[in-house]
C-alpha cells in the first residue's frame, strides 16, 4: 500500500491594502460615532445632576411636611473672597427645623405692646419711649415662665449670639397672627412696666387684673439688669414682601388690625417663637465634576424697571458699585458679604423664605424675605462660570447663560414644587445699559420656557 505525504494546508492572509481599507472604514464610522456618544454622555451628566438637585430639594419640602418644622437648603459658594469661586456652588447641604418655643406651660402668655424704637438700631436701649400709642411692635415676658428667654438674653448680652437659642432673626407669632421677624432681646425697663399711666385698661402685672392673675407688681430696677422680672421682645410688625427685586413693607399688624390706643395699651396673647435651623448631620450634596449652580444669573425677581432686579444671589448685584466683579468688596471701610444662599420650606411645603445665610458650625443667620415670585437657579458648567466676562463666547467657555445645554432649576414659592426647565436664547448685550442691568435682562429672557410653561419639565 502506498502512502501519500499530507499536504499542508495553506489560509490565504488579508493583504496591506485590505487591512488599510478596514482601518479607515473604522476610523471614519468612530468619527461618525464618537462625537454623538460624547454629547450622550454630556446630556447625561447634566440630566442626572439636575435631578439630583431636585431631588435633593425636594426631599428637604418632604421633611418639613413631615415633621411640621421649617426645613432649609443652604446654596454654598465655592468662596467669598476669590471673585472666581464666589460665583458658583457646587454643594447642597440641608438644615434641620429646631422645635418651637411658647414658654414652659400652654398657659404662658405675653403682653404686646407699642414700643418707640428705631428699625435700624432696635437692640438700642436709650430708644425708648413713654409713647404707647401706635403700631404693636414689642412684647413682654415673665423671666420665671421663659428660662429660654432669659439664657437667650444673657448669651446675647455676653456677645455670643450663636450660643444663643432664640436670637433676632427668629420669628414670633401670637394667637391669630402670622409670624413677625424679632429685631431684639434684651431685658425690660420701667417705662414698659408703667403702662397704667397711658391707658384705663389695668397692666397685666397688676393684682387686680383677673385676665391675667400670674403678672404681679415686682420691684423695678432702675435699668434694665438680670433682676429686671420681665424680658422684652422687639419685632418687626410689617411684612416685607419681595416685589421686582426689592423689599417692600405690607404694614400688617401681628395682631390683627389693631393699635395700641389710649384705652387699649396693651394685649395679653399667647405666643410660638420659631427658631432659626441648624446644620443637619445629613451628608451634604456635592454636584458631578464640572458641573455647578451659577450665581451670576441666579435669583427670585422677575422684572423692576431696568433695575438688575432677578439675579440677587450674585456677587454683581451684591455690590454693584464697582461695575466690576473682580473689584468687588475691596473696600476695607465698607465690606462686602457673599454669604450663602437660603431656601426655606415651610410645614405646608411652601417656601417660607428665601435669603442669605452665614457660613459657620452655628446655626444659620437668614436674612430673609417672603418671595412672591418662582425661584431661579442656573445649571451649567464650571467652565461656563464667567464672573470677568458673563457674556463670553470663547471656545470651551461658553457664558452659562449663552450656552444651550444650561438649564433652570425652578422653584414654586407657593408650593415648593421644584422642577427644570431649559434655557431660552437671550438678546444682545445693550451697550447704553451697564453690565447688571445688561445681565439681569438677559436672565429674564433666559427664563422665557420656564415663565410661559404652564407643567415645568420634570427631569
Amino acid at each position: 500500500m502506498s502512502i501519500h505525504a499530507s499536504r499542508p494546508k495553506h489560509r490565504r492572509a488579508f493583504t496591506l491594502v485590505e487591512i488599510m481599507v478596514v482601518m479607515v472604514l473604522l476610523m471614519l464610522l468612530a468619527g461618525i460615532g464618537l462625537p454623538a456618544i460624547k454629547q450622550t454622555l454630556k446630556d447625561q451628566k447634566e440630566s442626572q445632576t439636575s435631578r439630583q438637585v431636585v431631588a435633593y430639594l425636594t426631599t428637604a419640602r418632604d421633611r418639613a411636611i413631615a415633621t411640621g418644622r421649617p426645613v432649609g437648603v443652604v446654596i454654598e459658594r465655592a468662596g467669598t473672597t476669590d471673585p472666581f469661586a464666589r460665583s458658583y456652588s457646587t454643594r447642597l447641604r440641608m438644615t434641620n427645623g429646631v422645635p418651637s418655643y411658647g414658654g414652659e406651660s400652654p398657659d404662658t402668655q405675653c403682653v404686646i405692646i407699642h414700643d418707640d424704637f428705631v428699625f435700624s438700631t432696635p437692640q438700642v436701649a436709650d430708644s425708648n419711649s413713654t409713647t404707647r400709642v401706635g403700631q404693636f411692635n414689642a412684647c413682654l415676658f415673665r423671666q420665671e415662665e421663659n428660662p429660654l428667654l432669659r439664657l437667650s438674653v444673657r448669651y446675647l448680652r455676653a456677645g455670643n449670639i450663636g450660643a444663643a437659642p432664640i436670637k433676632p432673626g427668629d420669628l414670633i407669632s401670637f394667637e391669630g397672627s402670622r409670624p413677625v421677624r424679632i429685631l431684639a432681646i434684651d431685658y425690660s425697663d420701667a417705662n414698659d412696666l408703667d403702662l397704667a399711666g397711658y391707658g384705663s385698661i389695668t397692666p397685666p402685672w397688676n393684682r387686680n387684673n383677673l385676665n391675667y392673675p400670674k403678672w404681679n407688681a415686682l420691684p423695678l430696677p432702675a435699668l434694665p439688669t438680670d433682676d429686671q422680672p420681665y424680658i422684652k421682645i422687639r419685632f418687626d410688625s410689617r411684612s416685607f414682601v419681595e416685589i421686582g427685586g426689592g423689599a417692600f413693607p405690607t404694614f400688617e399688624l401681628p395682631t390683627g388690625a389693631v393699635n395700641a390706643t389710649a384705652d387699649n395699651t396693651w394685649r395679653a396673647s399667647r405666643f410660638q417663637i420659631f427658631r432659626q435651623p441648624s446644620p443637619s448631620q445629613t451628608s451634604p450634596m456635592n454636584l458631578m465634576k464640572g458641573m455647578a449652580i451659577d450665581l451670576n444669573f441666579s435669583g427670585t425677581a422677575t422684572y423692576s424697571g431696568g433695575l438688575p432686579a432677578g439675579i440677587e444671589f450674585s456677587p454683581y448685584f451684591i455690590d454693584a458699585t464697582a461695575g466690576n466683579v473682580a473689584l468687588n468688596s475691596t473696600d476695607p471701610n465698607n465690606p462686602i458679604s457673599f454669604l450663602n444662599i437660603a431656601i426655606v420650606f415651610a410645614p405646608d411645603g411652601s417656601v417660607q423664605s428665601v435669603g442669605s445665610a452665614m457660613p459657620g458650625a452655628a446655626s444659620y443667620t437668614f436674612n430673609e424675605r417672603r418671595p412672591t415670585g418662582q425661584i431661579f437657579f442656573l445649571l451649567g458648567k464650571t467652565d461656563g462660570i464667567r464672573p470677568d466676562a458673563p457674556f463670553s463666547t470663547e471656545d470651551r467657555a461658553v457664558s452659562n447663560i449663552l450656552d444651550g445645554d444650561s438649564v433652570w432649576i425652578v422653584i414654586n414659592p407657593s408650593n415648593g414644587n421644584v422642577a427644570v426647565s431649559p434655557i431660552a436664547s437671550t438678546r444682545p448685550v445693550d451697550p447704553n445699559l451697564t453690565i447688571e442691568q445688561n445681565m439681569a435682562n438677559a436672565a429674564l429672557v433666559a427664563r422665557t420656557y420656564a415663565f410661559n410653561s404652564d407643567t415645568l419639565e420634570d427631569l
